[in-house]
């Protein structure tokens, strides 16, 4: 079985450094972790890339284009 997590995000670099350090930390672990950037202003990005996330862009904004493109 294959676990993955998909993360919507619009500047949200500090709750998403938290949330990819809880998904580590997970009994089973996912197998990946995909952060779409939702035209993040902030570090967003650099963090998914950096906590070891795939980083899908949406341009569209809002939770439901975000959450249909990862």
């Amino acid at each position: 079985m294959t676990i993955s997590v998909v993360i919507p995000c619009y500047n949200d670099a500090a709750l998403l450094r938290t949330c990819l350090a809880a998904l580590a930390r997970q009994q089973r672990v996912p197998d990946e972790a995909i952060v779409v950037d939702n035209a993040s202003t902030d570090a967003s990005a650099e963090i998914a890339l950096f906590g070891g996330a795939r980083v899908v862009r949406a341009t569209q904004r809002g939770i439901w284009p975000a959450a249909a493109a990862g």
